[in-house]
């Protein structure tokens, strides 16, 4: 995938779960070559994804998410 500066990223349909680290401005998805940068906004998976981040203040928003 390379290295992306993209202000947007969406998973949302990646036929997995993904990991995201946001931890230094920057970050990799795992299972996904390539790095990022500049995002201000990820929309995930369908899946179990994890996010990891620095002590920064990040807004988390679930959405079409729910259990049997």
């Amino acid at each position: 995938a390379g290295n992306v500066a993209a202000q947007a990223l969406n998973y949302a349909s990646y036929g997995t779960a993904v990991s995201l680290d946001l931890s230094n401005g920057s970050g990799a998805t795992t299972g996904i070559g390539g790095t990022w940068s500049g995002v201000t906004s990820v929309t995930g998976s369908g899946h179990n994804d994890t996010v990891h981040g620095s002590s920064q203040t990040y807004n988390l928003t679930g959405a079409n998410a729910g259990g049997s």
